[in-house]
């Protein structure tokens, strides 16, 4: 019985997440890449949320947009997203966090581990970027809710290690990616 329990109560952890707080909750990359340079070279690159940001406008500024997680952004997982820093509106969704599959149907967020008092859970997400539709890396994800009195979620946690693959775009040669993810957000309870 424990067993199906966890999982519901992972689930009900996040609906008690304010829906702004679930589209939007600030996040901090950093890792590094590999890829070629012009003359053929091996170059090692720095992995941050501008460079993340710089997928979804090649090239352009990143001012005015920021790099957010989204938890459960639908049915099949979380996603990370460039929004405008002015209105909250995505500008682009750079990764999606998938849960993995059984016989091409998604687990039903049945495989994996959580706590049985839904304050954390472990997964493993595929990751899908905005340049193919088929897995370019996955993520271990680690994620924490802390309460308050009320059985309110108050603060959200999450660290996740990721390893991806860019194809070649704007005259770079392959790219081959890893590095750490992390959220910690506060959550104001609606009385203030």
């Amino acid at each position: 019985m424990t067993r199906f329990l966890a999982p519901a109560l992972g689930l009900a952890v996040l609906a008690s997440i304010p829906a702004a707080a679930q589209q939007q909750l600030p996040v901090k990359v950093r890792g590094s890449g590999t890829t070629t340079d012009a003359s053929g070279d091996v170059v090692r690159f720095g992995l941050n949320n501008d460079t993340i940001i710089d997928l979804c406008a090649p090239g352009g500024s990143t001012n005015g947009f920021e790099l957010v997680y989204e938890l459960d952004s639908d049915a099949n997982g979380d996603a990370l997203k460039v929004v405008d820093a002015e209105s909250g509106a995505t500008v682009c969704v750079p990764f999606l966090l998938y849960v993995p599959t059984i016989n091409a149907v998604f687990d039903g967020h049945h495989v994996v581990v959580n706590s049985a008092d839904g304050k954390q859970s472990k997964r493993l997400y595929y990751l899908f970027s905005n340049q193919v539709g088929t897995s370019v890396g996955t993520a271990l994800v680690d994620k924490r809710f802390s309460f308050d009195r009320n059985g309110n979620t108050n603060r959200v946690s999450i660290t996740a290690e990721f390893r991806f693959f860019r194809l070649p775009e704007n005259g770079e040669g392959v790219k081959v990616c890893s590095g750490r993810l992390s959220v910690d957000h506060r959550i104001k309870s609606p009385a203030q």
